[in-house]
């Protein structure tokens, strides 16, 4: 199979070829950022194929959850006995991490700090980033309650010059690294 997806405000496109088959599917979609596309055109690959039509988007579902579970606190002897993994704090201030980062394909991320709070604006969304553990952060897509990872790069001399997100959540998808462009004290 060939794929390819693409998002923009508002919308989500996939497109699927199986060429030794001669066969294709497109799926547009009016919602921002969903995985239904892909659901839709496996199904229809399903039926074309006249193989097994599986639950896409239940096993997509059952993967979430179970990923939900991976990342909670794990109820070993050293969660019930009151000891936690230390978390390390930020190597830099909030402040520090403010700035424009931009990817080739994907465009720029600002991430901005309001009254005490990181924010990263992506395209006309803005998602709170909360600390987790030295430079990494959850960053909550609130429109569609998806939680999903962002870590703050350092250079060489400990400067924060890129920001690393988990965007796509396809099996085998890499995460997307941002470039810092400016910082907000330039």
């Amino acid at each position: 199979m060939v794929s390819h997806g693409g998002n923009i405000d508002g919308f989500t496109a996939h497109v699927a070829f199986i060429p030794t088959e001669k066969i294709g599917v497109v799926v547009l979609s009016n919602l921002n950022g969903t995985p239904l596309p892909v659901f839709i055109a496996n199904y229809i690959f399903d039926s074309l194929l006249g193989g097994e039509i599986k639950d896409w988007s239940g096993q997509a579902l059952g993967q979430k959850k179970e990923a939900t579970v991976a990342n909670e606190p794990a109820t070993n002897s050293k969660a019930t006995s009151g000891a936690k993994e230390p978390i390390v704090p930020l190597s830099s201030s909030l402040l520090d991490l403010t700035g424009t980062y931009v990817h080739a394909a994907y465009g720029e991320m600002m991430v901005e700090l309001t009254d005490g709070e990181l924010r990263a604006g992506f395209n006309s969304m803005k998602f709170p980033l909360t600390h987790q553990n030295a430079n990494q952060f959850e960053l909550h897509v609130t429109e569609f309650d998806i939680k999903t990872k962002a870590t703050f790069l350092t250079d060489s001399n400990g400067n924060v010059d890129r920001l690393s997100v988990i965007l796509l959540f396809e099996p085998g998808a890499k995460e997307i690294e941002f470039v810092r462009i400016e910082s907000r004290s330039e």
